[in-house]
């Protein structure tokens, strides 16, 4: 039988709880069940009834589980309590079979971690103190002495034969021969030995019997006090140990249950406690009728009766007629061999004339070591020198032996033992042991879980072989652990409840809790229980049996990962021919996280390597599907790909992005992460933006260099998801569209001497657009400067008779001439636009519809000047004689000052700039002269040349009428022309002069200076 979760399977014709062994299968099972926690606990539930918390007992669909806070204690009435810091259980007591329960201990004991060591010294101790202290051993020679035993001596020792002298009805009935149920033979000094430890009844009827501990080993039972042990019939003495090891493993798994979820580091199974955890019964043992224990437990020899050689009853010495008829010693047709060297049952292998002289009798069948059980080994082949068999000491050689097939376990098996030389057998001998040992442990070989390794390994006349022994798993998934395998007259046996520390699992899995066992009976190889695991932050899985003859050692179960966010969540998982493969398809559906609509996973592990990829459409305007991968290192789990940005962003022409949906530790949550680049389709922008993503936010943003058009600098770029604030930055949740955002300074360019630094923005189609008023720089310079010089007008000579001068002989007439004139000269530039603003309205993508206009001042430094010529001239009316002479006055009027006129300033693609204003300067000034009155007079007579002159500085004078001067001159640039300002342009104003008037006026207001 084997138990599966609250499932116990039994084999056919296995389920009789009427009789004292099904009795036993059935409660052994039980615990099974309850160890792999099938156990219904009623939940406690906190109502209010009447306005008053109440705590009753419900069903788990009835109402929310009150929580509690694990703890490092956990108590029970009936169950017990369990620390797991201290590492200690105490349990109320421990049932045992009835018949145990009068040995103890009535009061606490305590099971030490790791359980009671044993140095199986126990056999030896019996026989020891058997043959001391009591009428044993001299009853024994007096009977010996009676006896009329064979002469037989070897190496100067006495050989007696005892057999049982009584036989079961049935034995009686079959057996051909005297000693069938074995001999015992040697000295007297072997002999006596070895019939210190009875297997047979005070009537001498067979029935096998061991030293036991009344109170056993595994409670605390002393191992070498004789006191402590008696002989009991064997089936009674496994089957109550077999209870009592049970009944420990059931008290302690109904405290592991009932505490379960409510200690802080609980022990996962049994295994662990008994490894880690003393265990405390504080009332010691009681007695459980319910325990009925296979076998005849009031089958027994107390020390006393065998010390006091009670047992002897039940055996007789044989005469050597006996021996001869009985065939005990071998023949030359028959030969003898015994399992030990004090003898045992007797196996009698014909040996005809052939096998004399091939020394060996191959094709042997129906011979057995041993009767019952399922250990028996069949000889199939005896080498044997026959030459050696001469007097009472047999020959050597070797014997050829199968072991029975153990389905599922064991094949076919070969075994060879030596045969040693026996005193008193005179064909044949005994079995080595150490040969038996030997054998078995290289010839045994454990279908699906080799190698063996044996600790004990003897023949047993009743069942064959009897081995203990350790299986090394060569199954790397349990390879950190050793099985314990016992071979005995249930056949070939083993039992594994693994922990958790047993596993040799790669990383990232983690194992959780096991239950899993590994168990060999006489119906094969079976496994039970599960095993579970985890992989942190990503889910758990388990693993159960899946045993056939075609798998050997297999596993199969399942892999959940995280319900929160996967559905389906569920893959297969397998071990088997040592290689552990995970495989399914698990699935995000819409809904589960923001930003994932839907994805699909394929995961595998093979080799020691967890793969797991598929496809993901993201629910984040602007990513087009793509595929993912599974990533687990010590930061937790995520799922990761690459996925391509969607070719209708808004200013965006490619990118790609790397998404990530993960929990971290500490998470509760799944979020998903998306970073990555992307480049603009913006012209005059060649760079690389950054992708970013926020709770179902996508932003995609950088700075990037611009160049295009008039525009050249650097400008911040983004496209988003979110609406755009009134500052252009991204504002409100997201949805669906993708806008473009940004904006920054940048260099506009008007003309080359004409440079604006302007606010740019991007317009959600990613057209990028100046909008609104820029800066332009202080002062421009238009044009250099440019002069002006004309002669505005020349007075006609007047001349006006005043008077005669003499001059020598002669007298001259003497006239008055007035000459003059009036000269302009002007200086402009250079011209600048000072204090210019502008608003424009310009888009590179459509400059011909770009706009600007403004205002400035446009201003123009500027001089001119006017040079007045004027004289009052002298002149005479004869030839002969000349007379120059006058008043020179020479003024001068100046004029500095600026030109300023507000402008307009129109720009168009069409037109260029152009700039249209009127500068105008005025001033009311005086002239100032310099006055100077000069005379030369001259008379040519042919013979006589006679000259003079006479000059006089009158005076400076400032002087003049209310006049006014000034220049008027048209400002009108064009883009791309040059600012050209012709005379014909310019307007003078000045007062009309009449330099005669003047001269007289001027004449007649300094004459008193001059005459």
């Amino acid at each position: 039988a084997f138990a599966n979760g609250s499932d116990i399977y039994f084999n056919e014709g296995k389920y009789n709880p009427q009789s004292n062994s099904g009795k036993h299968l059935l409660a052994h099972e039980l615990t099974h069940t309850i160890q792999q926690g099938a156990s219904v606990q009623p939940k406690l539930i906190q109502r209010v009834v009447d306005g008053t918390n109440v705590d009753t007992t419900t069903n788990a669909s009835d109402s929310t589980d009150v929580v509690e806070e694990p703890t490092h204690e956990f108590s029970d009435t009936e169950k017990g309590t369990i620390n797991t810091t201290s590492k200690t259980i105490r349990i109320p007591n421990l049932p045992v079979p009835t018949f145990k329960a009068n040995f103890g201990p009535s009061s606490s004991f305590t099971i030490p971690r790791g359980g009671f060591s044993r140095k199986n010294t126990h056999i030896a101790k019996w026989e020891a103190d058997a043959l001391t202290g009591g009428s044993f051993t001299d009853r024994f020679n007096a009977y010996a002495t009676q006896s009329n035993a064979p002469n037989l001596t070897f190496a100067g020792k006495r050989i007696y034969y005892l057999v049982l002298k009584g036989r079961s009805s049935r034995r009686r009935n079959t057996a051909n021969q005297v000693g069938d149920e074995g001999v015992i033979f040697g000295s007297i000094a072997e002999i006596t030995r070895r019939a210190s430890r009875p297997y047979w009844k005070s009537n001498g009827e067979y029935k096998p019997q061991d030293v036991d501990h009344k109170r056993e080993l595994q409670i605390g039972g002393a191992e070498e006090d004789t006191s402590n042990m008696w002989m009991l019939e064997s089936s009674a003495n496994r089957s109550s140990g077999s209870f009592i090891r049970a009944s420990r493993e059931r008290k302690v798994t109904e405290l592991l249950t009932a505490s379960a979820g409510k200690l802080i580091d609980p022990p996962a199974t049994y295994e662990a406690v008994k490894e880690n955890y003393e265990v405390t019964f504080e009332n010691g043992v009681i007695g459980d009728n319910s325990m009925s224990v296979a076998g005849d437990y009031e089958i027994n020899w107390e020390m006393s009766q065998i010390k006091s050689g009670d047992h002897l009853s039940g055996l007789k010495f044989l005469t050597e007629a006996e021996v001869e008829e009985a065939g005990l010693r071998g023949s030359p047709e028959e030969l003898v061999l015994f399992t030990g060297l004090s003898g045992g049952r007797p196996i009698k292998i014909p040996w005809d004339e052939e096998a004399r002289a091939a020394g060996r009798k191959d094709g042997l069948s129906d011979i057995y070591i041993g009767r019952r059980g399922g250990a028996l080994i069949e000889i199939n082949t005896v080498i044997y020198n026959s030459n050696s068999g001469e007097g009472n000491f047999g020959g050597s050689g070797r014997i050829l032996c199968s072991f029975p097939v153990t389905e599922g376990l064991i094949d076919r098996t070969n075994l060879a033992f030596f045969i040693r030389p026996l005193a008193g057998v005179s064909y044949g001998g005994y079995i080595e042991r150490d040969s038996v040992l030997n054998a078995a442990l290289h010839a045994l070989d454990f279908k699906y879980m080799s190698p063996i390794t044996l600790s004990e390994a003897a023949l047993d006349d009743d069942i064959g072989l009897r081995a203990i022994g350790n299986i090394s798993p060569s199954i790397p998934i349990i390879g950190n652990t050793g099985i314990e395998l016992v071979i005995d007259e249930r056949g070939v046996r083993l039992r594994k409840i693994f922990q958790k520390s047993d596993y040799n699992i790669p990383s990232p899995f983690e194992i959780t809790n096991s239950t899993l066992e590994v168990f060999v009976g006489t119906e094969g190889f079976g496994i039970a229980g599960e095993m579970n695991f985890k992989i942190n932050n990503v889910g758990d899985g388990f693993l159960r049996g899946n045993f056939s003859t075609e798998r050997g050692f297999a596993l199969a179960g399942g892999f959940n990962f995280d319900s929160q966010l996967f559905d389906p969540a569920s893959i297969e998982v397998s071990y088997e021919n040592e290689v552990l493969t995970v495989s399914g398809t698990i699935g995000i559906p819409e809904g589960k996280i923001q930003g994932v609509k839907n994805a699909t996973i394929t995961a595998s592990y093979s080799e020691n390597t967890f793969t797991a990829n598929g496809e993901a459409e993201l629910d984040i305007p602007g990513i087009q599907r793509g595929t993912m991968n599974v990533v687990y290192n010590d930061e937790g789990f995520s799922i990761g790909g690459q996925f391509q940005l969607k070719d209708d962003i808004p200013g965006i022409r490619g990118g790609s992005v790397s998404a990530t949906i993960s929990k971290q530790n500490g998470e509760e949550d799944y979020t998903i992460m998306v970073s990555g680049t992307a480049q603009p389709a913006i012209p005059g922008i060649d760079s690389t933006l950054t992708v970013t993503y926020d709770n179902g936010a996508l932003t995609i943003e950088g700075s990037a260099a611009y160049s295009r058009g008039m525009l050249s600098g650097t400008v911040q770029i983004g496209a988003t998801n979110r609406a755009i604030g009134d500052d252009g930055n991204p504002n409100g949740d997201p949805d669906d569209t993708m806008r473009v955002y940004g904006g920054g300074s940048l260099t506009l360019t008007f003309t080359p001497w004409l440079q604006a630094t302007a606010g740019v923005k991007f317009l959600p189609n990613g057209e990028i657009e100046v909008t609104g008023r820029i800066g332009l720089p202080s002062a421009v310079d238009v044009f250099d400067r440019k002069s002006i010089d004309r002669n505005l007008f020349n007075m006609p000579a007047i001349e006006i008779p005043i008077f005669a001068i003499p001059l020598g002989p002669r007298s001259i007439g003497l006239v008055a001439r007035i000459t003059g004139g009036l000269d302009f000269s002007a200086g402009f530039g250079p011209g600048q636009i000072r204090d210019l603003y502008a608003e424009v309205t310009y888009n590179p993508d459509r400059e011909e519809e770009t706009t600007i206009t403004g205002r400035g001042e446009f201003a123009i430094p500027a001089d001119a000047g006017l040079t007045l010529r004027g004289d009052l001239g002298l002149g005479v009316s004869v030839g002969i004689a000349s007379l120059t002479g006058g008043i020179e006055i020479a003024g001068a009027l100046g004029l500095e000052g600026e030109a300023a006129a507000e402008v307009d300033v129109n720009w168009s693609p069409q037109t260029g700039l152009a700039i249209d204003a009127t500068g105008r300067i005025t001033v009311n000034p005086k002239f100032s002269f310099d006055i100077n009155a000069f005379a030369r007079a001259s008379l040519d007579l042919w013979l006589l040349s006679i000259s003079e002159t006479w000059r006089y500085n009158l005076a400076s004078f400032s002087w003049g009428p209310d006049i006014q001067f000034g220049i008027v001159f048209p400002i009108h640039y064009r883009e791309g022309e040059p600012f050209d300002l012709s005379f014909d342009d310019l307007e003078v104003i000045y007062p009309q002069l009449d330099i005669g008037n003047m001269a007289t006026n001027l004449a007649r207001d300094i004459k008193d200076d001059i005459f």
